[in-house]
């Protein structure tokens, strides 16, 4: 191996690494101005999910308290049509 050749490998390797440094520094940068987009974009998407949790645990609640509701309308009219019952019974 002669001296140019060896000079030649070693600016050639030289230059690929410059190369690769300078892909890095891009890759880095484009991360950079992606990644803090991207975390934004998850804390929104985070909220938005904590905000539907907690309202469909008040609208199961307010189902259940009208499903409650509803029981308790049920037996009442249950205890009415007994009454019903019962007074038509002493009128005949």
């Amino acid at each position: 191996m002669d001296v140019f050749t060896a000079v030649q490998g070693y600016l050639h390797q030289k230059l690929l690494i410059q190369n690769i440094k300078t892909q890095l520094t891009k890759l880095k940068k484009i991360y950079n101005e992606i990644a803090p987009k991207k975390y934004e974009n998850l804390l929104k998407e985070e909220t938005k999910l904590k905000f539907y949790d907690s309202k469909m645990i008040f609208w199961g609640e307010a189902l259940r308290t009208l499903n409650d509701s509803l029981k308790n309308e049920q037996i009442r009219m249950k205890m009415i049509n007994d009454s019903i019952k019962s007074a038509a019974k002493h009128i005949k």
